[in-house]
């Protein structure tokens, strides 16, 4: 989303995006490689995705589980029904952070986010698999923090 977000900006208000961020999901124009599980029912998503992943803690609980799952299957429909087209490249930065075990983004995925951009491009992995924020969670802070303040210290108010 942040993606198209930032292309919509440009073509369609000039304004040109300081970075783009993406985290633990291979770049747009690559296939859908998994089997599509947002249209399931309740039962059969949460199981498909607990096959898929570590499963979340919060799914545990029944009133977690009614407040995430409605957010977990939107995530899921934006995803696997997002249609790739070809575009112009941006001109910023592109950070692509990603988990150095991550089985549904591996890293080479990841960095084919570099074909959208013609500004500066960088992976930054870390370890862990898919929730990779869980396990390095002060490390992908302190990159974000990073990547976020070069930018404020270079352009004028």
């Amino acid at each position: 989303m942040a993606f198209e977000c930032a292309r919509i900006l440009v073509v369609e208000h000039g304004v040109q995006p300081a970075r783009l961020l993406v985290s633990g999901h291979r770049a747009p124009h690559l296939p859908l490689l998994e089997e599509a599980i947002h249209h399931l029912p309740d039962t059969e998503f949460l199981a498909k995705l607990g096959e898929r992943s570590r499963t979340l803690r919060a799914l545990t609980d029944p009133e977690f589980r009614k407040l995430l799952l409605p957010m977990l299957r939107a995530d899921f429909t934006a995803s696997e029904t997002y249609a790739f087209a070809e575009g112009p490249l941006l001109t910023c930065p592109i950070t692509a952070l990603g988990g150095e075990r991550d089985e549904d983004a591996p890293l080479g995925e990841v960095a084919a986010w570099q074909r959208h951009t013609t500004g500066r491009f960088e992976v930054t992995a870390f370890p862990g698999d898919h929730f990779f924020i869980d396990d390095a969670w002060e490390a992908v802070v302190t990159t974000i923090g990073e990547r976020l303040r070069s930018r404020a210290e270079t352009t004028p108010c």
